[in-house]
């Protein structure tokens, strides 16, 4: 049977099975044995001696049916949405990159030749295959170069072209390469380099629009100029599962009030851990979910969807 098939019938079954009616486990094995892309149809569950069908049912098992047949046959032991085996693919043509090309020999990569700028975004370009292992764990490449060293991890199964950021090396002479659970042959390869506009005399300004975005898109940067960096995160950030608070506060609109209060604070505080000054963050304190109705409605007091609260001061006070 195909894979497709077989994780239809566990999905069939699953649904099926909460339902008085005992399921017809051969039969539909069978049915799911021939080529579909769609679920039984409600007559076509009664004729395999199935009650209690619904359209709802058969909906969700074809929801689940697309998903499956989406997933590349590759990645099936792993949670990626993309076929691992791929190349990686930029377009550097119209960019400012300069492109150097030179060649991996026995884990190494000669950049004596090179003039390269401190103060620029590198990427070593290589092609890399997983072993055997590497089907089952996520392969890693340390680079070093320069007395510096970072480890960077692929994915499981992870084949073809792949770049490294390694700007952190600050490189020199040679990059050395040292792979676990993947092979790196002897091949050509480029580095990519950006050259980054001097910001030391310059003011930065970081908008995130929840607690912890701009840890996610700028960390690296404003903690490389702290003293001039200023961190704005516009909302609470309050929305989201209440997973981690509904065993402790009641009611539901509380565990959304207590984590936006903590977000807020991780808001502020965090960019201390980079040395930018506590006087530099501010969180304005908007309702999450919120800022369209605000913007058109600019005279309106607006409810928190979550909190249900419309005091504007709830989480600016933890500023």
């Amino acid at each position: 049977m195909k894979k497709r098939s077989i994780y239809t019938l566990i999905i069939c079954h699953s649904i099926l099975s909460a339902t008085p009616q005992s399921v017809a486990i051969d039969k539909i094995t069978t049915y799911l044995a021939k080529p579909s892309q769609k679920s039984p149809t409600l007559d076509e569950y009664k004729s395999l001696g199935v009650e209690n069908v619904t359209a709802r049912n058969i909906a969700e098992v074809d929801r689940n049916i697309a998903y499956i047949n989406s997933k590349p046959t590759d990645t099936k032991r792993y949670p990626y949405r993309y076929q691992t085996s791929r190349d990686y693919t930029y377009d550097f043509d119209n960019t400012k990159a300069k492109v150097y090309p030179l060649k991996i020999l026995n884990g190494r990569v000669d950049i004596s030749n090179l003039n390269i700028n401190n103060n620029s975004t590198l990427f070593l370009k290589l092609k890399v295959e997983a072993d055997a292992l590497g089907y089952y764990f996520e392969p890693t490449i340390k680079t070093s170069s320069n007395g510096k060293s970072t480890t960077h991890t692929l994915e499981a199964n992870a084949k073809g072209i792949r770049y490294l950021n390694i700007s952190s090396l600050s490189p020199k002479d040679t990059i050395e390469l040292e792979s676990k659970f993947l092979t790196i042959d002897n091949q050509d390869t480029q580095i990519i380099m950006f050259e980054n506009e001097n910001l030391s005399d310059k003011k930065i300004m970081v908008i995130a629009p929840h607690p912890d975005d701009a840890e996610i898109a700028a960390f690296g940067l404003y903690s490389s100029h702290p003293k001039n960096s200023y961190i704005v995160t516009i909302t609470a950030g309050e929305a989201g599962s209440d997973r981690l608070y509904k065993y402790i506060f009641t009611p539901k609109s509380r565990q959304y009030l207590e984590k936006g209060y903590r977000r807020v604070l991780d808001s502020i505080t965090v960019p201390n851990l980079a040395d930018v000054p506590f006087e530099h963050c501010i969180n304005l304190g908007f309702f999450d979910g919120t800022l369209d109705r605000l913007y058109r409605n600019k005279d309106a007091i607006v409810e928190g969807r979550y909190t249900h609260i419309t005091n504007i001061n709830t989480f600016r006070r933890k500023n």
